[in-house]
């Protein structure tokens, strides 16, 4: 594959050309008696990622600037499609003991997750959910980043002046049902998971 570009964004390219047969082997060496699959596809979905020399992406990018080769034959570029817009950003977050304790030493898993907030882009939305035996959406989506620090903040400030968080941790549970309730949001979906780990 060859992009004559010097610097990309994130982008589908949608192939659709001669079909080509795909075979899948076992690595290992096969017998005579074993079976070989031959699939025939009619489109290759391709994403690609380019960036420049300091690492940032960069936009604006057409069809016009790309041409993908497979075992040296150019292919036809059926289908273009950005994805720039905007993601939805789920912080899930553990609520519990551990965390408790860690708010106490001055730390925290909701400091951790205001320091990631700094590094999201400004298009994006974000939402807070935290968790112990179920969980809670304590911020909705929203382009505000102001607003979901200073959620963040209550929520420790709320952990430290409290005598003890939750030591029931459905981790599992609380990351299925996040996922069915993304389920409606449309475009680009992100968990971002702040846990210990622990699922009770």
């Amino acid at each position: 594959m060859t992009c004559h570009v010097p610097v990309a964004c994130v982008l589908v390219l949608l192939l659709l050309g001669n079909p080509a047969p795909v075979r899948a082997q076992d690595t290992h060496q096969t017998r005579p008696s074993d079976s070989v699959i031959h699939v025939s596809v009619d489109r290759v979905n391709v994403g690609i990622t380019v960036t420049g020399s300091h690492g940032n992406l960069v936009k604006g990018l057409r069809r016009e600037d790309f041409r993908i080769f497979d075992n040296g034959v150019e292919q036809p570029i059926t289908g273009f499609l950005s994805i720039d817009e905007p993601s939805q950003l789920v912080f899930l977050i553990e609520s519990s003991t551990a965390d408790y304790l860690l708010a106490k030493l001055g730390g925290s898993l909701f400091i951790g997750a205001n320091a990631l907030l700094r590094s999201v882009s400004p298009a994006d939305r974000v939402a807070i959910i935290i968790y112990s035996d179920r969980p809670e959406l304590v911020f909705d989506f929203s382009p505000d980043k102001v607003a979901a620090q200073l959620a963040l903040q209550e929520l420790n400030a709320q952990l430290v002046s409290s005598n003890v968080g939750s030591n029931t941790m459905n981790l599992a549970s609380s990351i299925a049902a996040t996922l069915d309730w993304l389920g409606s949001v449309p475009g680009k979906k992100t968990i971002v998971l702040l846990s210990t780990g622990v699922d009770t």
